[in-house]
């Protein structure tokens, strides 16, 4: 029955494991076990683990893969696609150093330009579509999915251009005159050109990169840039599939921890996410004018579109105002579940291209595929790198690992799988808001209420002092004892008086809390 599902059954420890084809690998327990000795028992269970690994180089004609060891059996997984390397980091083939090299000399960048720049699966392709949906007047039926909205001007269809990659005849010194672009990534060599057409591209020019800071093309800083950042355990399970089926490690069956071995250290394609990150955040906080770059997540992206898409629009000077519904046309068309539907349909109307980098878009799908133990390495190993290298200046960095939690450099997350949600107010991603900021929101209701509670009783005993006294006065009497039965009615009544604003104060402030809970720590 697991043949025909097409599952592949390997032995490990004495415990099977079941790898569907389009899934990560599934963990079957010894069936001796009973779920209350697995809950008893959690580590007999066939668990990942970075543990279980070694990373080791594997040279040869000039390119450099990395083989990814078991240390139980010896078994060997490659991972061959970044195989190019320019200047000491690996990049996919049809990235070349003396290409690099070239482009860096010999383009020339504007003030209009504008780079999306990230790290693979973090959202470049949902941020090129923002952008080129803002300056496309939202018309996402002038975009191509298929091609991950690649330039192409044989159909007239607006698109951006990966720099590296397309912009490649004409450079002068190259090693080889021909260029082989067969290996181009799905769809994105159909924006080949020469450095003449770069040059004649109508403005603004929408560039895609994921050079790290030390190999970007745009050394004067001429250009704006929006660097897309995503939370490193989505990212780590969307690069297991990346770049296609027949090519991705998942696809070829290395196990998913030692696909986390392999991502969490500097042999992965651009340099790893980890490098990529603290490095364009450090220019991000340290070289680049705020007017010049922007800094976004992934995260924002999906969960708050709207506020999000007016932000990148500020940012590139696109006037939303003379347009009110700009930027929900843009929200709409860029929406995952609408894009891979058109992307889908174009398939059906058999136009050629691919949609293997349409797979999910969720916030916190990590949850599948890491055990506790799985991110607990990989949560230490990611923030001792950040720490060994930012000593004294640790980057605030702060990440939605969905389900309402919050994943910091610094803290980290406590209890990521517990997903109640006490990290964040609500599950909702359009209305969540940390927990210090709920807190901080409570004691203003709560110190708001107490100066009104005390300017109430202020107030009452103001109101009693000189209503018994003018009482007092209008009957002819001066002491209280004269008038008893009168005073301690009427004290009576101001105490009773005085333990109803105390309650109701309470319940309004209560009433209030709420509130803010069930509008994600928004007050209107």
């Amino acid at each position: 029955s697991f043949s025909s599902q097409k599952f592949r059954i390997t032995c490990y420890n004495n415990f099977l494991i079941a790898t569907k084809q389009e899934g990560p690998p599934r963990k079957l327990v010894s069936p001796i076990m009973t779920s209350k000795d697995r809950e008893k028992s959690p580590d007999n269970i066939v668990g990942y683990s970075l543990t279980h690994w070694d990373l080791k180089p594997l040279n040869g004609n000039n390119k450099t893969a990395t083989a990814i060891v078991d240390k139980s059996s010896g078994r060997i997984h490659e991972y061959s696609f970044a195989t190019s390397i320019v200047h000491g980091v690996p990049h996919p083939p049809f990235i070349r150093q003396d290409i690099v090299e070239a482009q860096q000399s010999q383009l020339e960048f504007r003030d209009s330009d504008l780079f999306v720049v990230t790290f693979s699966k973090c959202g470049t392709t949902l941020m090129e579509q923002i952008v080129l949906l803002l300056l496309n007047n939202g018309k996402s039926e002038d975009l191509n999915p298929l091609h991950k909205n690649t330039l192409d001007r044989s159909s007239g269809k607006v698109g951006k251009v990966w720099t590296e990659m397309a912009v490649i005849d004409g450079l002068k010194g190259l090693e080889n005159d021909i260029v082989e672009d067969s290996k181009a990534c799905m769809g994105e060599g159909k924006a080949r050109m020469s450095v003449k057409d770069f040059d004649e591209l109508p403005l603004p020019r929408v560039l895609k990169s994921h050079a790290p800071t030390n190999l970007f093309l745009d050394k004067e800083k001429k250009a704006k840039v929006i660097y897309v950042t995503r939370n490193p355990f989505d990212a780590c399970v969307s690069c297991y599939y990346h770049p296609k089926p027949g090519v991705s490690p998942q696809s070829t069956g290395m196990p998913f921890d030692a696909f986390c071995k392999l991502w969490l250290s500097q042999n992965i394609e651009f340099g790893g996410w980890i490098n990529h990150t603290k490095n364009w955040r450090d220019k991000y906080e340290r070289t680049y004018d705020k007017d010049q770059m922007l800094w976004m997540s992934y995260e924002e992206l999906v969960g708050r579109p709207t506020k999000s898409i007016q932000a990148i629009a500020d940012f590139i000077e696109v006037n939303t105002f003379t347009d009110p519904k700009l930027v929900e046309r843009v929200a709409d068309g860029c929406n995952f579940a609408n894009v891979k539907k058109i992307a889908a349909s174009s398939l059906e109307r058999g136009e050629q291209g691919d949609m293997s980098h349409l797979r999910k878009g969720k916030v916190g799908d990590w949850r599948t595929y890491f055990s506790e133990r799985l991110y607990q390495e990989f949560d230490v190993e990611l923030r001792s790198q950040f720490v060994n290298d930012f000593v004294h200046r640790l980057l605030d960095l702060k990440y939605d690992i969905g389900d309402g939690k919050i994943w910091t450099i610094k803290d980290g997350c406590d209890n990521p799988f517990n997903t109640e949600g006490d990290d964040m107010i609500s599950n909702d991603p359009q209305t969540r808001v940390s927990m210090d900021t709920k807190r901080l929101q409570d004691f203003n209701i709560l110190g708001v209420m107490m100066v009104l509670y005390n300017i109430l009783q202020i107030t009452l005993q103001y109101v009693n002092e000189f209503y018994v006294d003018d009482l007092r006065d209008a009957n002819g009497l001066t002491q209280p004892s004269n008038f008893p039965a009168i005073s301690l009615v009427i004290a009576n009544i101001f105490n009773g008086v005085n333990a109803g604003l105390v309650v109701g104060t309470i319940h309004f402030a209560g009433n209030l809390i709420r509130k803010v809970w069930s509008n994600g720590g928004e007050r209107e």
